[in-house]
């Protein structure tokens, strides 16, 4: 096991500062003189590269998880051994290092009706193998020998009831599906775009319009109202045309919203027929 374990796991780079670590350790140059020609001091700080801010605690337990994946297949006493050489038990961040160390290896182990069991302790005692941790736990210690192994994986069976076939699309503009046992050939078009169209405002059915060259007034209701008398005394709004989709029964329309914030729906079925022999075997359903 590596001398400088603890160092790689615990210690961190100054945070907030563009000079890291790693571009300043190899640094080598040292004014003694600032730009005035003035002497300056000869020892330099620790931090005095990075000029400001802290070091932070780290936590780069990987390192420690490949550590125990070279220990498999060797005796738990030795892993823990070099351990504690590089980690003192009694110090915070060492204790804090096991308590990680506990997070995919489990050492407190015992065999019970044949099995490797270990105590966990939020859910209790548990099973090596077959229990909702074993995704998480790697590496345990087998107490018959006291050698670090790995937890076997348990293969998941897929449950999921394969769903038969019941769209196929023959090209970006027709598509085949499956409706009570009978296959049927649908056109797919485009929805219209939406379009802004000025509306009558609510509960006003008469308007007092007033000319802009000679502030003449007059009374007109919306139908009697030219184009541009509509747009200036009317409501803006985002209209989309509907159309009936003859495979879900609905109308449907181009959604008003951007395409970001919800699904948008772009074409609907728009025609519908029975699909021939022919086609079916184009499409591989027949022989």
């Amino acid at each position: 096991m590596r001398s400088d374990l603890n160092k790689l796991l615990c210690e961190h780079e100054r945070y907030n500062h563009r000079a890291k670590f790693r571009d300043q350790r190899h640094s080598k140059k040292y004014k003694y003189k600032n730009d005035e020609g003035e002497d300056i001091p000869t020892h330099e700080g620790i931090s005095e590269r990075y000029h400001y801010d802290y070091k932070a605690f780290g936590e780069n337990l990987n390192p420690l998880y490949r550590q125990i994946e070279k220990y498999v297949g060797r005796s738990f006493d030795d892993f823990y051994s070099d351990l504690c050489t590089n980690f003192d038990r009694r110090s915070a961040v060492g204790n804090h290092i096991f308590q990680h160390l506990s997070d995919r290896f489990v050492w407190k182990t015992w065999i019970k009706d044949g099995e490797v069991w270990f105590h966990n302790e939020a859910y209790g005692p548990l099973p090596i193998t077959g229990n909702f941790l074993s995704d998480r736990i790697r590496y345990y210690v087998d107490p018959r020998d006291r050698i670090i192994k790995r937890v076997p994986k348990i293969q998941k069976k897929d449950t999921r009831e394969e769903k038969p076939i019941d769209t196929i699309y023959l090209d970006d503009d027709h598509v085949l599906r499956l409706i009570k046992g009978v296959w049927y050939i649908f056109e797919l078009r485009e929805l219209p775009e939406p379009r802004w169209l000025f509306m009558p405002r609510r509960g006003v059915t008469q308007y007092e319009i007033i000319n802009p060259y000679n502030r003449s007034k007059r009374i007109a209701t919306w139908e009697e109202m030219t184009e541009k008398e509509q747009q200036r005394y009317g409501v803006k709004r985002l209209v989309a045309d509907s159309k009936m989709d003859l495979f879900t029964g609905n109308w449907v329309s181009k959604s008003t919203y951007p395409s970001g914030f919800f699904h948008r729906i772009t074409h609907y079925h728009a025609t519908k027929k029975q699909a021939s022999h022919k086609e079916l075997k184009k499409a591989g359903l027949v022989q």
